[in-house]
């Protein structure tokens, strides 16, 4: 006969409260959730202010969050403190529901909290090294002290000692203002759907390395949109793409989930556009300060709850890895489920986000077939077209340039210039095959310098092209100690000079790490020229170097010489 007796699952309370703790990597976090809090608890006014104290001889981070809203009476504080408690919990467009965002500012030295709640009773909580506690196994004591005699008289101030080990490289002024601008409440997109209940809201901010504290103003920043498209190619010209901006909003309910609305907000903005407002983003003539970006960095789709950017995501506006950083998008949906560190959407049901993804995408092929879409396009192409006329231009008057500085020599009548690349040398060499059809032995058979085998050429004979054996000649500016060529199958290389580098005896090395002995023959007799080789002890033939310019000296006693005269004009 067996006993029936029933198990009681118990929660490892230190535990929990740790990995809690330690799911909010990012220090700023701290920021976001104090805010959410001051929000919750109807603050107007958020001081936030990071200072370095002296204790002892050593600099000590202390982090200031202070709100002017309701405050938190007994109940209110222990929930505070507590994991899985909230007083938010049930309250409509409530941003703390789930008590753990508190959790993030257990990572100090010293965490003490002052408040006045509506019970208007000061009250003093002091938590001493929560961390360290917790990983010993403990959950740490809070003393409070009821009226007490504390530094605010209305709503609730948080003071963090030792925060991230007091490590503040990250909160400087300009990081702490962009990230509240981004990723908090205070920098919501609800501003531009027309909700007003929080434009009167204010923070005072103070970073670690600022001597005076900045008010921001409630809201995420955008662009101003392009008003007259003609007026932005005049003025830029082949910048105008840079300065375009457009926004589309819309609003509306999830398809098979109509009890869950959605507002999305896609905004356009030339990368110009974007540098005038933010300051963190890198580019040519900014200094790099410690926690500047790339658009790639920053910019593309972001998925939001309680207007706040919870994740981004490249995938939804279109197959190419960069369709997405053309937008400064972002889609609120309340009906998102966020993990316990509000780092992801991923705990939300997969056929809610399919509908979210549905709307995403609807509104990309919207703004497609849009006449601004078009405009910008219209841009793009004017600024393009613009660009390749002036491309021209310049690369003209290069060419003019170097025609005028070019060396030359003249053959029976015929003006010869010296070549700059390997085209150049095969141009040279077909002109010598016609007006000296003897000074090299072979003639041209094909070629294309433009990608592998340069040339097909056969010997100087009446075999027809057909019937005779063609065989493989590279055409280089200058024989070096590395080719890009296998030796296997050539027969000559054709060369303008040899690089000075070039000793007899050099070797040479091909692709393939064949290596080849450089052997310079000096001429037989008073007819005779310098002959070049790359010799092989295990091949019996030897890759002859034509190498024109000690060739056309030594055979026609022609000297390329500067000719400024050849130059023209431009029409």
């Amino acid at each position: 006969m067996s006993d029936l007796y029933v198990l009681h699952p118990a929660v490892s309370e230190a535990s929990e409260f740790l990995e809690i703790a330690r799911d909010f990597t990012n220090p700023l976090e701290a920021v976001r959730e104090a805010i959410s809090n001051a929000f919750d608890a109807g603050a107007k006014l958020i001081q936030i202010r990071f200072l370095v104290e002296d204790i002892q001889g050593e600099g000590q981070l202390a982090v200031v969050f202070q709100d002017n809203g309701r405050g938190m009476g007994k109940d209110g504080l222990q929930a505070f403190f507590d994991l899985g408690n909230s007083m938010s919990r049930g309250k409509e467009n409530a941003i703390g529901a789930k008590g753990h965002g508190t959790k993030v500012f257990f990572g100090c030295d010293e965490l003490v909290v002052e408040t006045v709640g509506p019970d208007k009773v000061p009250r003093l909580a002091k938590m001493m090294r929560p961390l360290e506690s917790l990983y010993q196994g403990v959950i740490p004591d809070v003393e409070v002290t009821d009226s007490a005699d504390i530094s605010v008289s209305v709503g609730t101030k948080i003071t963090l000692r030792g925060f991230n080990r007091s490590r503040r490289d990250i909160f400087t002024h300009d990081q702490l203002k962009d990230y509240i601008l981004w990723f908090t409440k205070f920098g919501s997109i609800e501003r531009e759907f027309k909700m007003t209940d929080h434009r009167d809201k204010k923070l005072v901010l103070q970073g670690v390395d600022s001597t005076e504290p900045e008010t921001l103003k409630f809201g995420h920043v955008f662009a101003k949109e392009t008003k007259d498209i003609d007026k932005l190619f005049d003025r830029y010209m082949t910048d105008a793409p840079k300065h375009f901006v457009r926004k589309w909003v819309r609003t509306g309910k999830l398809k098979n989930h109509p009890e869950i609305g959605y507002c999305a907000l896609f905004a356009i903005e030339g990368d110009s556009a974007k540098r005038r407002y933010n300051k963190m983003l890198t580019g040519k003539g900014r200094q790099r300060k410690p926690g500047m970006y790339k658009v790639t960095e920053r910019y593309g789709l972001y998925l939001c709850k309680d207007f706040m950017p919870v994740e981004r995501t490249a995938g939804w506006l279109g197959a190419r890895s960069t369709d997405h950083l053309l937008y400064h998008a972002f889609i609120n949906c309340q009906g998102f489920q966020l993990t316990a560190n509000r780092g992801s959407v991923s705990n939300t049901p997969q056929p809610i986000l399919d509908d979210v993804r549905e709307v995403v995408e609807h509104i990309r092929q919207e703004i497609i077939a849009s006449d601004e879409y078009d405009a910008m396009m219209y841009l793009l192409q004017e600024a393009t077209g613009f660009e390749t006329v002036e491309r021209e231009k310049k690369q003209y008057e290069r060419r003019l340039d170097h025609i005028k500085r070019q060396k030359t020599a003249v053959l029976d009548g015929v003006t010869l210039r010296e070549p700059r690349q390997e085209s150049g040398v095969l141009a040279l060499a077909m002109q010598l095959m016609t007006l000296r059809p003897d000074l090299l032995p072979f003639e041209m058979a094909d070629y294309d310098t433009s990608v592998g085998i340069d040339a097909l050429v056969k010997t100087r004979d009446s075999v027809d092209v057909g019937k005779t054996e063609l065989r493989y000649a590279e055409f280089k500016h200058l024989l070096e100690a590395t080719m890009n060529h296998s030796f296997r199958h050539m027969y000559c290389v054709v060369a303008w000079d040899i690089h000075p580098s070039l000793k007899h005896e050099s070797h040479v090395r091909d692709l393939t790490k064949e290596v080849r002995t450089f052997r310079i023959v000096p001429p037989k007799d008073e007819g005779d020229r310098t002959r070049y080789y790359l010799d092989s002890d295990r091949h019996a033939h030897k890759i002859e170097v034509f190498a024109l310019r000690p060739l056309l000296k030594d055979a026609l006693g022609l000297e390329f010489q500067p000719n400024a005269a050849t130059g023209a004009d431009p029409p």
